[in-house]
């Protein structure tokens, strides 16, 4: 196994991505034991604009669990989706790697594979960086929030 490839998702990251950002109204649930997220959950609702997007969808735009805290994750999803439909989404979105947690918890309640094929395209641009950990794919966990798109 090699080095994982992920963002640093701390409390100043999150804040500046999510909740410092006014032009679009993220939704974010959490739970927070003894001070420490142990899951939380960024959503994002768009509206239908028609004929590209001829849905309301609710986008799972991050998500993030302990492996110690799965139970905690699967209420979290729960309570996300609830919300969601309380909001009349006509459909929920989100991408996840097959080998990641979130993967395995959205599959669990109901999310349908949607496409196949790797869909990441990386350089490795430093002398220092294991080409090995960049090319295995089990080492990347990112989540569509992680880049600008979302």
């Amino acid at each position: 196994k090699g080095n994982l490839i992920s963002l640093w998702k701390d409390s100043i990251y999150l804040n500046w991505r999510y909740v410092q950002r006014p032009e679009t109204n993220y939704i974010i649930f959490a739970v927070i034991k003894g001070g420490i997220i142990n899951c939380f959950v960024v959503l994002k609702i768009e509206e239908p604009k028609p004929p590209r997007r001829p849905y309301r969808t609710g986008y799972i735009v991050d998500f993030f669990c302990l492996p110690e805290q799965i139970l905690d994750g699967e209420l979290l999803i729960i309570e996300s989706l609830q919300y969601l439909r309380d909001q009349n989404v006509d459909m929920v979105v989100s991408q996840s790697f097959e080998h990641c947690l979130s993967y395995k918890l959205f599959r669990n309640f109901g999310f349908l594979k949607y496409s196949e094929g790797d869909k990441l395209v990386v350089l490795n641009n430093s002398s220092h960086t294991d080409e090995s950990d960049v090319l295995n794919l089990h080492n990347w966990q990112l989540m569509p929030g992680d880049s600008d798109t979302y």
